[in-house]
């Protein structure tokens, strides 16, 4: 994949965002005018908070598959290529995580009622496997919002 390939996708899912945005607006906005010209003042608070709910699954009715796509689309070209730069033997697998089971093994951690992974990355780096696949003997946990 190019860049360019990825620009096009990335504005594919500005602009399905954009058109989703305006169609939310409209909604609110026909709703608010159809309750004003009825004089149904007093529903207004509640059909505001409704028509905002509809817009909002709108816009994520509309532009779910854009967004999957250019999140993978991303990944592939930022993150796995800055991966190939720096381990040997890499694995990548953008949609799979490492199993809550492995997580759970370590001990290090209060692991709660949900659970989440994705990115998973395995290779060498500078001639050390840094994860086996399905028996790691140490395992790192990082969190985005960290790194």
């Amino acid at each position: 994949m190019t860049f360019e390939e990825l620009e096009q996708i990335r504005i594919k899912y500005k602009n399905k965002s954009l058109l989703a945005f305006g169609i939310a607006i409209c909604i609110v906005l026909a709703t608010l005018l159809v309750l004003c010209i009825n004089k149904l003042y007093d529903i207004i608070p509640a059909a505001f908070i409704f028509t905002f709910f509809v817009g909002v699954v709108t816009k994520a009715i509309i532009t779910s598959s854009s967004a999957k796509l250019y999140t993978k689309a991303y990944k592939d070209y930022f993150i796995k290529r800055s991966l190939e730069k720096i381990f040997t033997d890499l694995k990548y697998e953008p949609d799979r995580g490492i199993s809550e089971k492995v997580i759970e093994d370590t001990g290090m951690m209060y692991m709660g009622d949900r659970y989440s992974s994705n990115d998973y990355i395995s290779g060498k780096y500078k001639n050390i496997n840094f994860i086996d696949d399905y028996d790691p003997e140490y395992v790192l946990i990082l969190s985005g919002d960290h790194i």
